[in-house]
């Protein structure tokens, strides 16, 4: 067979009549090795690519599960790569960012970009956004929050609680020092006449028909029994529920900030509540009992003091300061009674003149007296009572030596606004509840406050019955209590580790 004439096709060009044919393969149909190939279709491959250059696409699809090394791009699925995050570099994010999942981040110790706040480089730094609107009488504007904490919602039917906004947890202390901080937070500065921020606020949530929430719950960190060299024999204590400190003051016009500020809840039917309730922790035995509160100065009250049970003054024992307390009760009264004493020694003429301050009478009324004479019999008397800020004794003999004492009623301008009321009668909600139920053989869930605060007072009951059950008296042990764990996530128990 002879073949007198090729005409090309499927790729091939050239082509001719004997004797002159020659065929070629046509490069813009057939991609050729060792060149430059333009592909203006799609292209499938059911094998392996692989590319040790470049390639370059207006879009490039790649489906597979395999990474992709050296890939360049500058864009995909139609973002634009200067709009991606880059890991380990810096990347700022212009708009807000959306994460389905776990955010775990760990900041590198070696590169802290604020070092005035005196610690490590944190982990997240977020920025509020700034407010340029102008004032106005209808609002007035504020800036961005840097961190908002909303924790999700409990959709179950059961008794479980919804998350928490924000959870803190301080680094622990691998090595000698201390742990870190759960949370810390500072208040932004104030401009020129204006205030500073405040460093965190927190409010209960409500409940329709339930107690609301505390606005801020805090524990102390437990103290372990320590029989560790070199710690063995030193005294130690547990933390602090709260430990506040009132800003200083540089300035002869501003006074320094208080420690503390509360404000009991108000009350529309009933009575507002308590501005402070301070519950002791519990010893082995009720003796052993703390105190509900302590005061290292002065104490103001601007009120009036309520005491249930005794008042009185303990001071180191005059005699044996070393081993033993004195204490003294206060003298009390139905009435708002003031008591002054005192001595003098009487006049040739039997008569003595006592001279008192010139607020006595301004203070006082409705005097009452006692004379007693020291080392003879003598019928004393009062020969003028007190006026224009003195009295006179008279009944006695020369230099006899006379003790007296005065008691009145204030009278004063206050005094007189808040007299002092006997007895008072019992909100609504009081009766059938005493201030001491154990001194009526009553339960003591029949004490006053459990009327007005059950959820308090239960939870005071439950801590009590605790304090008790893990007492050495009631385990027989002096070891540590089963403790409740702060919990702990892997990455920061990965952390820990190292």
């Amino acid at each position: 067979m002879t073949i007198q004439k090729i005409t090309p096709a499927g790729g091939l060009v050239g082509g001719g009549s004997t004797p002159t044919v020659q065929i070629g393969i046509d490069p813009a149909v057939v991609p050729q090795l060792q060149t430059d190939n333009t592909f203006a279709g799609s292209q499938t491959i059911e094998g392996d690519l692989q590319v040790s250059g470049t390639v370059n696409a207006a879009q490039l699809a790649v489906d597979s599960t395999a990474p992709v090394a050296n890939l360049n791009a500058s864009m995909l699925q139609g973002v634009p790569v200067s709009k991606l995050a880059r890991k380990d570099e810096y990347n700022d994010f212009e708009l807000g960012q959306s994460i389905g999942g776990t955010l775990s981040v760990t900041a590198n110790s070696n590169d802290n970009p604020y070092p005035e706040l005196g610690m490590s480089a944190p982990g997240i730094v977020a920025f509020g956004c700034f407010d340029h609107t102008e004032e106005t009488i209808e609002a007035i504007p504020n800036a961005g929050t840097g961190v908002v904490g909303i924790g999700g919602n409990q959709i179950n039917e059961g008794l479980g609680s919804g998350g928490d906004g924000v959870h803190g947890i301080g680094g622990d202390q691998i090595g000698q020092g201390g742990g870190g901080t759960g949370v810390t937070g500072f208040g932004g500065g104030g401009s020129d006449g204006q205030w500073g921020g405040i460093g965190g606020i927190f409010i209960g949530g409500e409940a329709e028909n339930g107690d609301g929430g505390a606005g801020l719950s805090v524990s102390g960190g437990n103290a372990e029994l320590i029989t560790r060299e070199p710690y063995a024999g030193e005294f130690h204590m547990a933390g602090n529920g709260i430990k506040a400190r009132g800003g200083w003051s540089w300035s002869a016009a501003a006074a320094p900030g208080m420690g503390g500020l509360f404000f009991g809840g108000d009350g529309q039917y009933m009575n507002g509540s308590d501005g402070i309730w301070g519950v002791p922790g519990y010893g082995p035995s009720r003796k052993q009992d703390g105190r509900a509160g302590v005061f290292e100065g002065d104490v103001l009250v601007m009120g009036k003091l309520h005491v249930s049970g005794h008042k009185s003054f303990r001071i180191d024992h005059p005699v044996r300061p070393a081993e033993e307390l004195l204490i003294h009760a206060c003298v009390e009264s139905s009435e708002l009674l003031t008591i002054y004493s005192g001595n003098t020694a009487l006049d040739k003429n039997g008569r003595g003149v006592v001279t008192l301050p010139d607020w006595f009478e301004a203070l006082n009324t409705d005097f009452r007296y006692q004379l007693t004479s020291i080392g003879a019999a003598a019928p004393l008397f009062i020969e003028q009572e007190i006026k224009d800020g003195k009295f006179v004794i008279a009944g006695g003999s020369q230099d006899l030596k006379v003790s007296w004492q005065i008691t009145a009623i204030r009278h004063d301008h206050h005094a007189q606004a808040e007299p002092l009321e006997v007895e008072i009668k019992k909100q609504k909600h009081e009766r059938g509840f005493y201030v001491h139920p154990e001194a009526f053989n009553e339960d003591f869930k029949k004490g006053l406050h459990w009327a007005t605060y059950p959820a308090i007072m239960k939870d005071i009951a439950d801590r009590h019955a605790a304090a008790l059950a893990r007492s050495p008296s009631a385990t027989g042990s002096n070891t540590s209590p089963n403790r409740i764990k702060r919990p702990r996530t892997p990455v920061h128990a990965a952390r820990s580790a190292k």
